[in-house]
């Protein structure tokens, strides 16, 4: 029977974050870490209520005029007298865009949450509140796969967000949701837990910059055409077959 043996430099593990094992990567993927850059951005986890089932609900659970959609502001919160407010908080395997069904309890900023006594809550930085990121689940057992993030949705602790990305943000989404990422993934993150410090570390090399940026604006449009044709979409106006 054949054997196979890899053979590799330590040296070169040190390249990585963390210095993990990766034997079987060859020079190109090694080559990303070299220049010592990474995504951009501020990858972090979102709001935690500390009770989901109180807390949380389902948009089409509760009455629209309790919902504050399309806000853009912690001041727009207390503003606008609502109670429910959209929040991503990872779901299912799913690219691009979706996974937006859930809201939270927000009703005066978050009183009634900071008022239980419990210890266990994280409301964040209002500053972090109603910015265009990207989202992903962080605990699953597909591939990692990340998502547009609107500027009109809050995050949860099920779905950490990178913000902050600017002109980097669509090549970034194509980056993560790409096969190198997938790989390089394997390493980064051996236990399928996609924490913000995982993601943090992925390295960034660009490479065709503009037509990536193309790819993924037309994979987001798409995606966000698919599940606004499905009514647990809030954004749903009719099945597209009609």
């Amino acid at each position: 029977m054949q054997q196979l043996r890899y053979i590799a430099n330590a040296y070169n593990f040190s390249k990585i974050p963390g210095d993990p094992i990766a034997y079987w990567w060859n020079e190109n993927i090694l080559d990303c870490f070299c220049n010592n850059r990474y995504i951009s951005g501020n990858p972090m986890k979102g709001i935690q209520t500390g009770n989901s089932e109180k807390y949380l609900r389902y948009w089409y659970e509760i009455s629209l005029l309790k919902t504050g959609f399309d806000l853009r502001s912690y001041t727009d919160i207390i503003d606008s007298r609502k109670k429910w407010f959209p929040l991503t908080s990872g779901g299912i395997y799913r690219k691009w865009y979706g996974n937006l069904e859930l809201v939270v309890n927000l009703e005066n900023g978050g009183l009634e949450i900071r008022s239980t006594g419990l210890t266990n809550y994280r409301l964040k930085e209002h500053k972090y509140y109603f910015l265009e990121g990207l989202t992903w689940t962080e605990v699953t057992t597909k591939p990692f796969n990340c998502r547009y993030l609107p500027s009109t949705v809050l995050f949860g602790n099920g779905g950490p967000v990178v913000f902050e990305l600017h002109n980097e943000l669509y090549y970034t989404i194509g980056l993560l949701n790409s096969v190198v990422a997938k790989e390089i993934f394997t390493v980064l993150a051996p236990t399928m837990n996609f924490g913000p410090d995982q993601v943090r570390n992925m390295p960034l090399k660009k490479q065709k910059e503009e037509t990536v940026k193309e790819l993924v604006a037309d994979n987001i449009y798409n995606s966000k055409q698919d599940w606004d044709s499905f009514e647990t979409s809030w954004d749903f106006k009719k099945h597209p077959l009609i």
